[in-house]
């Protein structure tokens, strides 16, 4: 009888403490995005970090913080963060950093949520299917018109004003930074606080092949943007706030030192009418627009997003 009753009390001791554990995110959930200082806190309070490590993140839940977070637990804005012009709270983020071209091992997108690693790595076959479950979360929308667009309604060219994004604020100009990111064999113009590429070597991803950068040349290495500022502006960053344009137009997830042939050709296409001319890089770059999207919560068409997936369908 007593060691019925041991029993008995083991497993109700069991009850409680997975009943303990299975709440701690919803309470956590409950809480208001103004009480954490990071997207990463809240995530990490909310127990949907990234439990699988596979380097998705909020893979069950919707992100804390995030517009579809709000819709669920119809929580305020912090007084400190107030919605921009769409109702949006600012796209966390944050300048801390290592700098530019320190991280010189490559790794796949999803690994590299900031976009502080250079170039885009090749996605390993055993991950297609996380790559697919992750562009499955982009939403899709119509798109807009392009009228009242123009590059400077995303602020000065590589200003280093942004905010809530690395590098921001460090002095140097963000073409420099990605230059510094992307290339190596680097040689730096004295003077310049580290900041200005004189010259140097990059594996050019959309080509796979590599380009002898020099500053006397320097449009031979045009930095693109992932998700084209024309096509974000017809998606809905027409309504956003001048603070958040500057921010996507210059976060290094969304900027990739390239050529001056594909940055030429893509313009401002999607993926369903430009894709990087080198097949295997093809699933990284859908991925990395993927990433760029849910970061500010720009819908895609359905057509791109149906390219999106095809590309990690399989691999050449």
């Amino acid at each position: 009888m007593k060691r019925f009753s041991r029993w008995i009390t083991i497993a109700i001791l069991v009850a409680v403490a997975l009943s303990i554990a299975g709440a701690a995110p919803a309470s956590a959930q409950a809480a208001t995005c103004g009480e954490f200082t990071t997207q990463l806190a809240a995530q990490e309070a909310a127990n949907t970090s990234d439990p699988d490590g596979d380097g998705i993140y909020c893979e069950s839940n919707p992100c804390p913080c995030s517009s579809e977070w709000y819709a669920q637990h119809e929580t305020n804005t912090s007084p400190n963060n107030p919605p921009d012009s769409n109702g949006l709270p600012p796209v966390p983020g944050s300048t801390e950093a290592p700098p530019p071209g320190s991280l010189p091992r490559q790794v796949w997108p999803l690994r590299d949520r900031r976009g502080l690693h250079r170039g885009l790595r090749r996605v390993p076959r055993r991950l297609l299917a996380k790559a697919r479950h992750f562009i499955r979360q982009v939403r899709t929308a119509v798109k807009g018109t392009s009228t009242g667009y123009s590059r400077e309604e995303f602020g000065s060219a590589w200003t280093d004003t942004a905010v809530n994004i690395p590098w921001a604020g460090n002095g140097c100009d963000t073409r420099d930074d990605i230059l510094r990111r992307d290339l190596t064999e680097l040689r730096l113009r004295p003077d310049t606080g580290d900041c200005v590429v004189e010259a140097g070597r990059l594996r050019n991803p959309y080509l796979g092949t590599t380009i002898l950068f020099s500053k006397s040349d320097a449009s031979a290495v045009p930095i693109d943007h992932v998700f084209p500022l024309s096509l974000a502006w017809q998606m809905g960053a027409r309504g956003w706030s001048d603070e958040r344009r500057v921010q996507l137009a210059n976060d290094p997830l969304n900027l990739l030192a390239a050529d001056r042939s594909s940055n030429s050709s893509k313009g401002d296409s999607g993926p369903a009418e430009w894709l990087p001319p080198s097949r295997g890089i093809r699933c990284a770059y859908s991925v990395r627009f993927a990433q760029v999207a849910r970061k500010y919560e720009l819908p895609v068409t359905g057509i791109d997003k149906r390219t999106m997936l095809r590309q990690c369908a399989r691999l050449p």
